[in-house]
């Protein structure tokens, strides 16, 4: 799972897709390396929504959130990648009142230290996959992103490959 920072919109973004990460890297984000590691598949599909109005994603592995922020304007992008179910690598989730954004860690630090600083902690989201076990790496054109690019992206197949086309800033 790569992370990356818009300084911007205050906001950070994961991908599991490697051109994704390259893309946005050249739109204004910082890449920050690979977050945590995830499953290939598991049980506990982690969902990503997309907000035209806020410029913002969000990922969520409650079904019944997802399907409550699809009624308030967020775009419903799919299953983005998979929650570890032995619980390896506990992900945790906060969020802060002034940017309107959430942001999740493995770093139980970062979570200790950003609730210091104004950002409120929302627990575990989901777990990212132990070290030692099989894992899916971050890598390029993931069928399940291909799904997701959405908003300001345009994506279309010619000849059996993606060419993603980006207009404006990392979202």
């Amino acid at each position: 799972m790569y992370r990356l920072y818009h300084s911007g919109t205050l906001d950070h973004h994961y991908t599991t897709d490697t051109n994704e990460y390259q893309v946005l890297a050249g739109r204004g984000c910082q890449q920050e390396g690979v977050a945590w590691a995830s499953r290939d598949s598991s049980a506990v599909p982690v969902y990503r929504l997309y907000h035209e109005g806020t410029r913002d994603h969000h990922y969520t592995k409650d079904y019944n959130e997802y399907q409550v922020l699809a009624d308030r304007g967020w775009s419903q992008e799919g299953i983005a990648w998979y929650s570890d179910e032995a619980q390896g690598v506990p992900v945790y989730r906060l969020y802060h009142e002034g940017t309107l954004n959430h942001h999740y860690t493995k770093d139980y630090n970062e979570y200790q230290v950003l609730a210091g600083r104004g950002w409120k902690q929302e627990g575990v989201a989901w777990y990212g996959a132990a070290e030692d076990a099989a894992l899916r790496e971050p890598h390029a054109h993931h069928g399940r992103v291909a799904g997701l690019l959405r908003s300001r992206w345009l994506l279309t197949i010619e000849k059996e490959r993606w060419r993603i086309h980006v207009s404006g800033q990392c979202v």
